[in-house]
């Protein structure tokens, strides 16, 4: 299993990112969009997650 390394706190004060996963499906968009998520979390930075896919909405159930 892969360890997940803690962010330094500069990386809270950093410029807000948009992060959007577009494509066919099952190629890990949700997968690596979960793992940004952690570690943006990790950080302590503020996320906010909006999964505007209506037929499966993966990140909603990971995160809700």
């Amino acid at each position: 299993m892969g360890k997940i390394e803690r962010v330094s706190t500069a990386a809270a004060t950093a410029d807000p990112v948009l992060l959007i996963g577009l494509g066919r499906g099952r190629v890990g968009k949700s997968t690596f969009l979960r793992y940004v998520i952690e570690r943006a979390r990790n950080a302590g930075r503020p996320v906010v997650i909006a999964d505007g896919d209506v037929r499966n909405p993966t990140l909603s159930g990971a995160f809700s």
